[in-house]
């Protein structure tokens, strides 16, 4: 564990020294976004092992050409789409719902593609059903991920972005669709 923390802090370090290195090169105007998000979500530990459909919205700030930070909202999991499985009495534990805050690391590739890097904390509520009752919990957990990045245009940003959940073992594959303002 402990050299996993000193890799990310090695990382960090390594990020953040490029991104002053680089700060003279015209960094992109500071600005806020928002934009929406589809895509499936698989928790690791699902009985069926079925992904579940899910819409999100996000929102955030870019400081500059590398650093932004947004607060995304994703929902439509639930134990109604697992009808079958329920019928057969398996414990079915679905994402209701995942609301987090997220910074945010961008490394240009080119002139309109960039890779990137997510770390953060959020909210996940988990919905079961065992057979008989429905019920639900919440967790607090970290996420962490990253994806490719493309501008078509300088106000929009079209993102193929993969996250994971820590404590829920919940993995989600997105396509989000940015607009600056």
């Amino acid at each position: 564990m402990n050299k996993r923390y000193g890799a990310m802090a090695a990382l960090a370090v390594l990020m953040a020294g490029t991104s002053l290195a680089r700060a003279d090169e015209g960094a992109q105007s500071p600005g806020w976004y928002a934009g929406l998000q589809v895509g499936s979500m698989r928790k690791a530990d699902l009985i069926t092992g079925d992904s579940d459909a899910y819409l999100g919205f996000l929102a955030g700030y870019r400081f500059n050409r590398e650093w932004s930070a947004e607060v995304t909202a994703a929902g439509g999991f639930s134990c109604d789409l697992h009808i079958i499985g329920n019928l057969l009495g398996d414990r079915c534990e679905a994402l209701d719902r995942h609301i987090g805050g997220y910074g945010l690391y961008h490394l240009p590739l080119s002139g309109d593609v960039k890779l990137y890097g997510r770390l953060g904390l959020g909210s996940t509520r988990v919905q079961t059903f065992d057979g008989k009752y429905f019920g639900s919990y919440n967790r607090v957990e970290a996420g962490l991920g990253g994806g490719l990045a493309y501008e078509p245009w300088p106000s929009m940003t079209l993102r193929l972005d993969v996250n994971r959940l820590t404590r829920t073992k919940t993995t989600s594959l997105s396509l989000q669709a940015l607009w600056r303002f």
